[in-house]
């Protein structure tokens, strides 16, 4: 068989492929042994099961476009507390139709990992809001993963599998538009399973899966035994070079654009740099270790802030009074820039803000003259062609 022609998420461990991040996201569900996939289509997510559809009758598993998020949510939900790994995916405002279920998904738990994708949408490109999903981790009391870019997308993915499995709870896995439609060059860490779980089976167990008040309450009190245990979690945080009296924590792409801006200035040696991958909840003995050596700490993330408000609390909770910083430097509105993370980094850092780039200025072009023009020289306005790029990446 040629090697090109087979799909590129068929092909075997050890191939260098480029990928957008929603076909990352769906080859490292699928290495990670997924059976059932069910969506509703919405940009920025709808490659993810698009993609798992192309390739659905190779790999042995069942995909479907639900009517609706509500219903593909309950159908992979279904899959999953009858032992099968399932995923299910939609755009940041289609989590609100599935927000019912969602909710007491939480309490009921699963069976086998049950990924819930939600792509959001900084910048609102396509959408009627920039409404940031993160916050359903912390009204759910469910675990939100995040990555900083397309490839780690695809290895985050298989890891946030284990995560579900082990805790026996949905997990949240955060996109933005920037991951998802970003094309990465990812090598395969592993084959697509052949032997996977694909028939379920049910076990009727009524204080679990008929929620009524009296089975709710001990629910609750499981759901939040998980998320203490969580909140002690360290394997998706890494800290960079502790130790010193700056330091700046940065959650999923917002890491990408400060690891850019670091290099550029040089400052690696200066300041420790905290990478969450796990901004809900946020690990606490990692951070609290940061907090007790920093003086100064910057939090960058995109959007609302949810990891800066949990640092805070962290802080106060154990009487560190650091200064900690965020949204008063990071722009919370749209989406973040390489201009914008500079910028914070440079005050922050107490340095001069003067950008090592700078835009293009517009280009203004003029329509030919001449005295003898004929109907074969044709011109466009300036305007219509007029091309700017100014801060632009």
């Amino acid at each position: 068989m040629n090697y090109l022609s087979v799909h590129p998420l068929l092909r075997p461990r050890g191939s260098r492929v480029l990928l957008l991040g929603n076909e990352a996201i769906a080859r490292g569900a699928l290495e990670a042994g997924i059976c059932f996939a069910a969506a509703y289509p919405g940009t920025p997510s709808t490659e993810i099961v698009e993609t798992l559809a192309e390739v659905a009758k190779d790999c042995g598993i069942y995909v479907e476009w639900s009517v609706n998020e509500k219903a593909a949510f309950e159908a992979a939900y279904g899959a999953a507390i009858a032992g099968v790994r399932s995923l299910t995916a939609m755009k940041h405002v289609g989590l609100n139709v599935a927000a019912d279920i969602l909710m007491s998904a939480a309490y009921a738990g699963v069976e086998e990992g049950f990924v819930v994708v939600s792509a959001d949408d900084p910048n609102a490109h396509s959408s009627q809001n920039e409404q940031d999903n993160r916050w359903y981790g912390l009204l759910a009391h469910l675990p939100v993963l995040e990555p900083s870019n397309a490839r780690e997308a695809y290895k985050l993915v298989k890891e946030t599998y284990k995560l579900s499995a082990e805790y026996k709870i949905p997990v949240i896995f955060r996109s933005t538009t920037r991951i998802s439609h970003t094309r990465m060059p990812i090598e395969y860490e592993d084959d697509i399973p052949v032997e996977k779980k694909c028939k379920g089976q049910f076990v009727k167990d009524v204080e679990r899966w008929v929620l009524i008040p009296a089975h709710t309450r001990k629910r609750k009190l499981e759901l939040m035994s998980k998320w203490h245990k969580l909140q002690d979690e360290e394997r998706f945080v890494t800290v960079m070079n502790p130790g010193m009296e700056k330091a700046i924590i940065a959650s999923g792409i917002a890491y990408s654009y400060v690891k850019e801006v670091l290099d550029l200035l040089d400052l690696w040696n200066k300041v420790t740099v905290v990478k969450v991958n796990m901004p809900v909840p946020l690990p606490r003995k990692p951070v609290l270790r940061v907090l007790e050596q920093a003086r100064e700490v910057l939090v960058v993330e995109e959007l609302d802030p949810i990891v800066e408000t949990q640092v805070k609390e962290i802080a106060t909770s154990a009487g560190i009074r650091a200064v900690i910083r965020g949204k008063d430097l990071v722009p919370e509105n749209y989406e973040l820039t390489p201009e914008a993370v500079y910028r914070a980094v440079t005050k922050f850092m107490g340095l001069e803000e003067k950008l090592p780039w700078q835009g293009v200025e517009p280009l203004k072009l003029e329509p030919p003259h001449s005295a003898k023009t004929t109907n074969t020289l044709c011109w466009m306005p300036t305007q219509s062609i007029f091309l700017h790029t100014q801060g632009s990446r």
